[in-house]
């Protein structure tokens, strides 16, 4: 089973390397309507961090295990960036592809997150590229400190 969902995440972001900018943008923007105007069988969920310079906002919905959604990062003197997630929760942790921008790039990256109550941890870890794509190592060695836990709070529409 694990296989299956590493080789699913591996075709996805082959896929996505193949696509032009434009349609980027147009994936984008129908990514944000369909936040906007989810389906009502689905879960919202907002998670932020604020605190010295540092800023990070995830807004997903769920249906079932299958997570879409905007994640934005703008880390103290970091470049911002911000972009796309797909993921699937297996129990408490959150793995999937974030695709994102950053000062005029696309890149692609695996990101993980342990769900603890009304927190959100991310783990890191050893990573290797995979063509365009930075995935883990392994996995089951990520760490989850807890010094930069993302909270949950109402989504705005």
């Amino acid at each position: 089973m694990k296989r299956i969902f590493y080789l699913s995440i591996l075709s996805f972001s082959l896929f996505s390397c193949a696509q032009s900018e434009d349609k980027n943008n147009q994936e984008t923007a129908d990514l944000s309507d369909a936040l906007i105007d989810a389906p009502s069988s689905t879960d919202t969920s907002c998670y932020v961090y604020k605190q010295d310079g540092t800023d990070i906002n995830f807004r997903f919905y769920s249906s079932g295990d299958d997570i879409k959604g905007k994640l934005y990062y703008a880390i103290a003197e970091k470049d911002k960036n911000d972009g796309d997630f797909e993921g699937r929760f297996m129990g408490d942790t959150l793995l999937g592809i974030y695709t994102f921008n950053s000062e005029g790039k696309r890149s692609v990256r695996q990101i993980a997150f342990v769900k603890k109550d009304n927190t959100l941890i991310e783990g890191i870890g050893s990573i290797q590229e995979f063509g365009d794509t930075v995935r883990f190592k392994n996995v089951h060695d990520l760490q989850y400190i807890s010094s930069t836990l993302l909270q949950k709070v109402n989504c705005d529409k």
